[in-house]
């Protein structure tokens, strides 16, 4: 292997990681590694090939022709590394290390993390990784050991369950129904003040909440995620919409018991080959328990 043009498997991984991230500093952010190491490993692979990879201009580093070539062949070898590493942490069968949750900040801070204390008391050497982000992470990839998803992924590698239907209600702060009252009825909703989150728009695959939003003339604040829009419902800047299990969490802010028709399924995803870690399926089977607990109340 070391004799081939790209080198050892670290090599590949620095090279991808430079093509990817288009800068030697931002490869070596994402790989935890010097910015000069990064440029010491590029360079040697430019010797072993007898060519240049990598064109600085104003922005970065652009491939050159040579590199945009050899790129298939190392996210070939790409994938078999990684598929070495799950086949390997499957054969885990000790309820010890890590294990990294991805999800986004809703379904993360208000729904799993109030319900876990049990599960880490029965399970004190397993530690969670949380990744609490909107983009989808590439599990293939080892990015996150565990998704919780809103719509299903297509990915025929992953392993995938629906926990069950979101349903959203209206919501809104005490200072907001003392200064302007409270809609009783959905019509009643448009003559008031209507707060947009920019992730609802992503996961609306149906449409719902595009078309209540742009049709609402009341529109004063969007945020790009959760904790901004509930500070926003709590300055009483206005009515939101936000799942049912967060009443529990958020008993400050009142419901205002009018049915809303958007809705988002939530799905448990794994990777095929990693769900066989012993902590991994642990952390999955406590999820499905979790899910099937509140079904009745928070789910449909």
């Amino acid at each position: 292997m070391g004799n081939w043009g790209l080198g050892d498997w670290d090599d590949v991984r620095v090279f991808l990681a430079v093509v990817r991230h288009g800068s030697f500093t931002k490869a070596g952010e994402a790989l935890a590694m010097r910015q000069s190491t990064v440029g010491r490993r590029v360079q040697g692979m430019e010797e072993r090939l007898g060519a240049k990879l990598f064109d600085r201009y104003a922005g970065g580093m652009r491939p050159t022709p040579v590199a945009r070539g050899v790129v298939r062949k190392a996210e070939l070898m790409e994938d078999q590394a990684l598929s070495l590493e799950r086949q390997l942490i499957g054969t885990d069968i000790e309820l010890r290390g890590e294990v990294r949750i991805t999800g986004t900040e809703g379904i993360i801070s208000y729904w799993l993390l109030p319900r876990f204390h049990p599960l880490l008391t029965r399970l004190p050497n397993v530690h969670l990784n949380l990744l609490v982000t909107p983009q989808i992470l590439d599990l293939a990839a080892r990015e996150a050991d565990i998704a919780l998803r809103f719509g299903e992924p297509s990915d025929p590698r992953l392993l995938i369950r629906k926990l069950g239907i979101v349903r959203f209600g209206f919501y809104a702060s005490r200072e907001y129904a003392k200064l302007y009252g409270l809609p009783k009825t959905l019509a009643e909703v448009a003559d008031h003040c209507l707060l947009d989150n920019a992730g609802y728009h992503a996961a609306d695959r149906t449409g719902i909440w595009k078309r209540f939003i742009q049709n609402h003339q009341h529109v004063p604040i969007r945020t790009s995620c959760t904790n901004p829009y509930i500070e926003a419902m709590r300055a009483a800047l206005g009515i939101g919409v936000l799942p049912k299990f967060f009443h529990e969490a958020l008993p400050d802010l009142i419901p205002l018991g009018i049915q809303s028709d958007f809705t988002m399924d939530l799905y448990l995803v794994t990777h095929e080959e990693t769900r066989q870690s012993a902590r991994i399926r642990a952390i999955l089977d406590e999820i499905v328990t979790l899910a099937e607990a509140d079904r009745r109340t928070l789910f449909s």
